[in-house]
Protein backbone atom coordinates (compact mmCIF):
# COMPACT_ATOMS: atom_id res chain seq x y z
CA UNK A 1 0.00 0.00 0.00
CA UNK A 2 1.30 3.50 -1.01
CA UNK A 3 0.57 6.31 0.91
CA UNK A 4 1.08 10.04 0.35
CA UNK A 5 1.05 12.57 3.36
CA UNK A 6 2.88 15.94 1.84
CA UNK A 7 5.72 14.58 3.95
CA UNK A 8 8.70 13.51 2.23
CA UNK A 9 9.33 10.48 5.11
CA UNK A 10 6.07 9.18 4.33
CA UNK A 11 5.20 9.19 0.94
CA UNK A 12 6.24 12.85 -0.07
CA UNK A 13 4.10 15.59 -1.67
CA UNK A 14 0.79 14.32 -3.37
CA UNK A 15 1.15 16.94 -6.13
CA UNK A 16 3.79 15.20 -7.01
CA UNK A 17 1.71 11.84 -7.29
CA UNK A 18 -1.46 14.34 -9.44
CA UNK A 19 0.99 16.01 -11.74
CA UNK A 20 2.85 12.74 -12.93
CA UNK A 21 -0.60 11.14 -13.49
CA UNK A 22 -2.04 14.07 -15.68
CA UNK A 23 0.76 14.01 -17.91
CA UNK A 24 0.22 10.57 -18.98
CA UNK A 25 -3.16 9.97 -18.65
CA UNK A 26 -5.56 9.06 -21.15
CA UNK A 27 -8.54 9.37 -18.42
CA UNK A 28 -8.61 11.71 -15.65
CA UNK A 29 -11.61 12.48 -13.27
CA UNK A 30 -11.43 14.17 -9.54
CA UNK A 31 -13.95 14.01 -7.56
CA UNK A 32 -13.26 16.83 -4.79
CA UNK A 33 -14.63 18.84 -1.95
CA UNK A 34 -13.12 22.15 -2.19
CA UNK A 35 -10.58 23.54 -5.11
CA UNK A 36 -8.63 26.42 -4.92
CA UNK A 37 -7.93 28.59 -8.30
CA UNK A 38 -4.22 28.46 -8.18
CA UNK A 39 -4.15 24.38 -8.64
CA UNK A 40 -6.50 25.42 -11.65
CA UNK A 41 -4.65 27.76 -13.22
CA UNK A 42 -1.62 25.85 -12.81
CA UNK A 43 -2.72 22.49 -14.01
CA UNK A 44 -5.22 23.36 -16.89
CA UNK A 45 -2.26 23.19 -19.03
CA UNK A 46 -1.87 19.05 -18.58
CA UNK A 47 -5.62 18.70 -18.32
CA UNK A 48 -6.04 20.25 -21.62
CA UNK A 49 -3.77 18.25 -23.16
CA UNK A 50 -5.53 14.90 -22.22
CA UNK A 51 -8.46 16.46 -24.29
CA UNK A 52 -6.05 17.31 -27.33
CA UNK A 53 -4.72 13.48 -27.46
CA UNK A 54 -8.09 12.59 -27.50
CA UNK A 55 -8.96 11.52 -23.83
CA UNK A 56 -11.12 12.47 -21.28
CA UNK A 57 -11.14 14.81 -18.75
CA UNK A 58 -14.05 15.85 -15.20
CA UNK A 59 -13.40 17.49 -12.28
CA UNK A 60 -16.24 17.50 -9.93
CA UNK A 61 -16.74 19.90 -7.10
CA UNK A 62 -18.59 18.62 -4.06
CA UNK A 63 -19.30 21.73 -1.90
CA UNK A 64 -19.27 24.67 -4.88
CA UNK A 65 -22.71 24.17 -5.34
CA UNK A 66 -23.83 25.09 -1.71
CA UNK A 67 -21.75 27.00 0.10
CA UNK A 68 -20.81 28.90 -3.05
CA UNK A 69 -17.58 29.89 -4.98
CA UNK A 70 -15.34 33.00 -4.83
CA UNK A 71 -15.24 35.03 -8.15
CA UNK A 72 -11.64 34.06 -8.39
CA UNK A 73 -13.05 30.24 -8.08
CA UNK A 74 -15.71 30.56 -10.30
CA UNK A 75 -13.53 32.17 -13.46
CA UNK A 76 -10.69 29.58 -13.17
CA UNK A 77 -13.36 26.65 -13.21
CA UNK A 78 -15.39 28.49 -15.63
CA UNK A 79 -12.42 29.35 -17.99
CA UNK A 80 -11.16 25.82 -17.85
CA UNK A 81 -14.26 24.26 -18.55
CA UNK A 82 -14.87 26.46 -21.48
CA UNK A 83 -11.63 25.57 -22.76
CA UNK A 84 -12.34 21.53 -22.55
CA UNK A 85 -15.73 22.02 -24.18
CA UNK A 86 -13.87 24.30 -26.92
CA UNK A 87 -11.95 20.69 -28.02
CA UNK A 88 -14.21 18.24 -26.60
CA UNK A 89 -17.46 19.17 -25.62
CA UNK A 90 -18.98 15.60 -24.80
CA UNK A 91 -19.21 14.39 -20.92
CA UNK A 92 -16.00 16.26 -20.45
CA UNK A 93 -15.41 19.84 -18.11
CA UNK A 94 -16.15 21.11 -14.47
CA UNK A 95 -19.18 19.83 -12.90
CA UNK A 96 -20.46 21.04 -9.56
CA UNK A 97 -22.56 18.13 -7.10
CA UNK A 98 -26.04 19.92 -6.50
CA UNK A 99 -27.93 17.28 -4.96
CA UNK A 100 -26.00 16.43 -1.15
CA UNK A 101 -22.76 18.07 -0.31
CA UNK A 102 -19.72 16.26 -1.18
CA UNK A 103 -16.55 16.38 0.83
CA UNK A 104 -14.37 13.50 -0.41
CA UNK A 105 -11.32 13.19 -2.78
CA UNK A 106 -11.06 10.87 -5.02
CA UNK A 107 -8.47 10.76 -7.79
CA UNK A 108 -8.64 8.43 -10.90
CA UNK A 109 -6.33 8.29 -13.57
CA UNK A 110 -6.30 5.90 -16.95
CA UNK A 111 -3.31 4.88 -18.95
CA UNK A 112 -4.33 2.41 -21.84
CA UNK A 113 -5.50 -0.60 -19.66
CA UNK A 114 -3.67 0.70 -16.48
CA UNK A 115 -6.10 2.41 -13.75
CA UNK A 116 -4.61 4.07 -10.61
CA UNK A 117 -6.96 5.05 -8.06
CA UNK A 118 -6.37 7.12 -5.02
CA UNK A 119 -8.59 8.11 -1.97
CA UNK A 120 -7.86 10.05 1.06
CA UNK A 121 -8.19 13.80 2.55
CA UNK A 122 -6.27 15.86 -0.35
CA UNK A 123 -8.51 19.04 -2.06
CA UNK A 124 -7.59 20.26 -5.23
CA UNK A 125 -5.76 22.79 -3.97
CA UNK A 126 -2.68 24.07 -2.93
CA UNK A 127 -3.28 23.16 1.16
CA UNK A 128 -4.59 19.71 -0.12
CA UNK A 129 -1.65 18.72 -2.30
CA UNK A 130 1.44 20.43 -1.07
CA UNK A 131 1.40 22.49 2.55
CA UNK A 132 -1.37 20.61 4.70
CA UNK A 133 -0.08 17.12 6.54
CA UNK A 134 -2.53 14.61 4.63
CA UNK A 135 -3.36 10.99 4.02
CA UNK A 136 -3.87 9.46 0.72
CA UNK A 137 -3.60 6.06 0.15
CA UNK A 138 -3.24 4.45 -3.71
CA UNK A 139 -6.86 1.85 -3.66
CA UNK A 140 -5.55 -1.25 -5.33
CA UNK A 141 -7.30 -4.00 -4.16
CA UNK A 142 -10.30 -4.65 -6.55
CA UNK A 143 -13.20 -5.26 -4.42
CA UNK A 144 -12.37 -1.24 -3.97
CA UNK A 145 -11.66 -0.71 -6.79
CA UNK A 146 -15.36 -1.63 -8.55
CA UNK A 147 -16.86 0.05 -5.62
CA UNK A 148 -15.06 3.51 -6.50
CA UNK A 149 -16.07 3.11 -10.03
CA UNK A 150 -19.98 2.64 -9.36
CA UNK A 151 -19.31 5.66 -6.60
CA UNK A 152 -17.46 7.60 -9.87
CA UNK A 153 -20.58 6.92 -12.15
CA UNK A 154 -23.21 7.84 -9.42
CA UNK A 155 -20.74 11.53 -9.10
CA UNK A 156 -21.46 12.08 -12.75
CA UNK A 157 -24.77 11.41 -13.32
CA UNK A 158 -26.83 14.20 -14.92
CA UNK A 159 -29.58 13.67 -11.96
CA UNK A 160 -26.45 14.13 -9.28
CA UNK A 161 -23.51 16.60 -10.66
CA UNK A 162 -23.88 19.33 -13.66
CA UNK A 163 -21.38 20.74 -15.55
CA UNK A 164 -20.81 24.52 -14.53
CA UNK A 165 -22.19 26.00 -17.88
CA UNK A 166 -25.52 24.64 -16.89
CA UNK A 167 -25.81 25.52 -13.49
CA UNK A 168 -28.26 28.75 -14.44
CA UNK A 169 -26.47 30.78 -11.12
CA UNK A 170 -23.42 29.45 -8.79
CA UNK A 171 -23.45 31.17 -5.62
CA UNK A 172 -20.58 33.64 -5.50
CA UNK A 173 -19.90 34.46 -2.06
CA UNK A 174 -17.62 37.34 -2.20
CA UNK A 175 -20.09 39.31 -4.55
CA UNK A 176 -21.83 42.64 -3.79
CA UNK A 177 -25.02 41.02 -4.29
CA UNK A 178 -24.60 38.30 -1.70
CA UNK A 179 -23.30 40.96 0.70
CA UNK A 180 -26.62 42.96 0.03
CA UNK A 181 -28.71 39.84 1.64
CA UNK A 182 -27.20 40.90 5.23
CA UNK A 183 -29.60 44.10 4.54
CA UNK A 184 -32.32 43.37 2.03
CA UNK A 185 -36.18 45.15 2.37
CA UNK A 186 -39.39 43.29 1.37
CA UNK A 187 -40.80 45.32 -1.66
CA UNK A 188 -44.12 46.65 -1.90
CA UNK A 189 -44.54 44.26 -5.18
CA UNK A 190 -44.06 41.17 -2.49
CA UNK A 191 -46.42 42.66 0.09
CA UNK A 192 -48.60 45.48 1.00
CA UNK A 193 -48.44 47.53 3.94
CA UNK A 194 -51.03 47.52 6.98
CA UNK A 195 -51.75 49.64 9.58
CA UNK A 196 -51.94 47.03 12.88
CA UNK A 197 -52.19 50.17 15.15
CA UNK A 198 -56.32 49.54 15.94
CA UNK A 199 -55.84 45.95 15.77
CA UNK A 200 -56.41 44.13 19.34
CA UNK A 201 -55.35 41.30 19.13
CA UNK A 202 -55.77 39.85 22.57
CA UNK A 203 -60.20 39.30 21.51
CA UNK A 204 -59.01 36.88 18.59
CA UNK A 205 -58.70 33.20 18.83
CA UNK A 206 -54.87 31.89 18.06
CA UNK A 207 -52.61 28.62 17.79
CA UNK A 208 -48.76 27.69 17.89
CA UNK A 209 -46.74 26.35 15.03
CA UNK A 210 -43.66 25.15 16.03
CA UNK A 211 -40.59 25.80 13.89
CA UNK A 212 -38.35 23.58 15.48
CA UNK A 213 -40.12 20.97 13.53
CA UNK A 214 -38.79 22.74 10.55
CA UNK A 215 -35.03 21.90 11.22
CA UNK A 216 -35.00 18.44 12.59
CA UNK A 217 -33.93 16.40 9.65
CA UNK A 218 -34.66 19.13 7.71
CA UNK A 219 -31.32 20.56 7.30
CA UNK A 220 -31.80 20.81 3.09
CA UNK A 221 -35.91 21.78 3.24
CA UNK A 222 -38.12 24.26 4.29
CA UNK A 223 -36.27 26.48 6.01
CA UNK A 224 -33.02 26.09 4.98
CA UNK A 225 -34.22 25.03 1.22
CA UNK A 226 -31.16 27.20 -0.03
CA UNK A 227 -29.26 24.48 1.19
CA UNK A 228 -31.25 21.60 -1.22
CA UNK A 229 -30.32 20.58 -4.21
CA UNK A 230 -31.07 22.40 -7.59
CA UNK A 231 -33.91 22.34 -9.68
CA UNK A 232 -32.86 20.56 -12.94
CA UNK A 233 -34.58 20.94 -16.35
CA UNK A 234 -34.23 17.77 -17.82
CA UNK A 235 -34.82 19.07 -21.06
CA UNK A 236 -32.08 21.83 -21.13
CA UNK A 237 -29.79 20.59 -18.77
CA UNK A 238 -29.98 23.51 -16.69
CA UNK A 239 -30.11 23.57 -12.84
CA UNK A 240 -31.30 26.35 -11.11
CA UNK A 241 -29.91 26.83 -7.18
CA UNK A 242 -32.62 27.69 -4.69
CA UNK A 243 -32.52 31.69 -3.16
CA UNK A 244 -31.29 32.37 0.18
CA UNK A 245 -34.79 33.67 1.15
CA UNK A 246 -36.87 30.67 -0.07
CA UNK A 247 -38.61 28.69 2.72
CA UNK A 248 -41.91 27.11 3.97
CA UNK A 249 -42.94 26.08 7.25
CA UNK A 250 -44.62 22.34 7.97
CA UNK A 251 -46.65 22.23 10.60
CA UNK A 252 -46.57 18.99 13.28
CA UNK A 253 -49.54 17.31 12.78
CA UNK A 254 -50.41 17.84 16.72
CA UNK A 255 -50.10 21.47 16.24
CA UNK A 256 -52.87 21.28 13.14
CA UNK A 257 -54.67 18.86 15.47
CA UNK A 258 -54.59 21.25 18.46
CA UNK A 259 -55.46 24.32 16.52
CA UNK A 260 -58.50 22.66 14.78
CA UNK A 261 -60.69 24.64 13.17
CA UNK A 262 -58.54 27.48 13.33
CA UNK A 263 -56.24 26.26 10.73
CA UNK A 264 -56.06 27.40 7.70
CA UNK A 265 -56.83 25.15 4.49
CA UNK A 266 -56.44 26.18 1.55
CA UNK A 267 -56.08 30.22 0.26
CA UNK A 268 -55.61 32.84 3.22
CA UNK A 269 -53.92 36.26 4.19
CA UNK A 270 -51.88 37.42 6.49
CA UNK A 271 -50.89 40.91 8.46
CA UNK A 272 -47.89 40.33 10.30
CA UNK A 273 -46.23 42.07 13.56
CA UNK A 274 -44.64 44.35 11.60
CA UNK A 275 -47.14 45.68 9.24
CA UNK A 276 -47.02 43.45 6.48
CA UNK A 277 -49.47 41.62 4.37
CA UNK A 278 -49.27 38.66 1.72
CA UNK A 279 -51.43 35.77 0.70
CA UNK A 280 -50.38 32.71 1.85
CA UNK A 281 -51.82 28.88 1.03
CA UNK A 282 -51.38 25.83 2.89
CA UNK A 283 -51.23 22.14 1.30
CA UNK A 284 -50.15 19.13 1.65
CA UNK A 285 -51.12 16.02 3.42
CA UNK A 286 -53.57 17.30 5.91
CA UNK A 287 -52.36 20.78 4.83
CA UNK A 288 -49.54 20.79 6.65
CA UNK A 289 -47.26 23.04 4.08
CA UNK A 290 -47.25 26.74 4.99
CA UNK A 291 -45.97 28.99 2.14
CA UNK A 292 -46.25 32.60 0.50
CA UNK A 293 -48.76 32.36 -2.11
CA UNK A 294 -46.82 33.69 -5.21
CA UNK A 295 -43.58 32.72 -4.49
CA UNK A 296 -41.91 30.99 -1.49
CA UNK A 297 -39.39 34.15 -1.33
CA UNK A 298 -41.71 36.35 0.48
CA UNK A 299 -42.64 33.71 3.78
CA UNK A 300 -39.05 33.44 3.71
CA UNK A 301 -37.60 36.68 3.70
CA UNK A 302 -40.33 37.83 6.74
CA UNK A 303 -38.82 35.15 8.84
CA UNK A 304 -35.12 35.44 7.94
CA UNK A 305 -35.26 39.14 8.01
CA UNK A 306 -36.36 38.71 11.81
CA UNK A 307 -33.75 36.64 12.72
CA UNK A 308 -30.77 38.82 11.06
CA UNK A 309 -32.11 41.74 12.72
CA UNK A 310 -31.65 40.30 15.89
CA UNK A 311 -28.70 38.94 15.08
CA UNK A 312 -29.76 35.20 15.35
CA UNK A 313 -28.98 34.29 11.78
CA UNK A 314 -26.03 35.12 9.48
CA UNK A 315 -26.93 35.30 5.56
CA UNK A 316 -26.29 32.55 3.53
CA UNK A 317 -26.09 29.92 7.31
CA UNK A 318 -28.51 27.34 8.22
CA UNK A 319 -30.86 27.72 10.57
CA UNK A 320 -30.24 25.47 13.83
CA UNK A 321 -32.12 25.03 17.05
CA UNK A 322 -29.85 27.78 18.51
CA UNK A 323 -31.05 30.19 16.13
CA UNK A 324 -34.15 30.00 17.69
CA UNK A 325 -32.50 29.77 21.42
CA UNK A 326 -30.83 33.37 20.57
CA UNK A 327 -33.78 34.38 19.10
CA UNK A 328 -36.09 34.20 21.90
CA UNK A 329 -39.35 31.93 20.39
CA UNK A 330 -39.39 28.86 18.40
CA UNK A 331 -42.84 29.22 17.55
CA UNK A 332 -45.26 31.50 15.28
CA UNK A 333 -48.54 32.53 16.70
CA UNK A 334 -51.47 32.78 14.31
CA UNK A 335 -54.56 34.93 15.52
CA UNK A 336 -57.22 33.70 13.18
CA UNK A 337 -59.42 37.48 12.62
CA UNK A 338 -61.76 35.95 10.29
CA UNK A 339 -62.63 36.37 6.72
CA UNK A 340 -59.63 34.54 5.57
CA UNK A 341 -57.33 36.52 7.49
CA UNK A 342 -55.03 35.82 9.79
CA UNK A 343 -52.15 37.64 12.16
CA UNK A 344 -48.94 36.50 12.43
CA UNK A 345 -46.30 37.36 15.58
CA UNK A 346 -43.02 35.66 15.51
Amino acid sequence: MSIFTNDKEFGGFFYDQVTSNLAQADEATIATGYISSQTIDDLSAPILKIIKRGGSFNLIVGMGYYEGLKQNQFDALNNLNNEIKKIKAQDNGIKLLFTRKYHGKIYHFRKDSKETYFAGSSNFSPSGLINNLETNIEVKDQISVTKLKGFFSWLKKSENSAYIDKIEEVKITDSKRFDSISKPKISLKEATRFDTSTLDISKYPSFDISLSNNIERRTQSNLNCYFGKGRLNRTTGIVQPREWFEAELIAHKKDIVKAGPLYPRGDFKVITDDGLSFPCRTQGSYYKNIRSKHSLTILGKWLKLKLQKRGALDPLQPVTRDTFEIYGRDSIKFYKLGNGSFYMEF
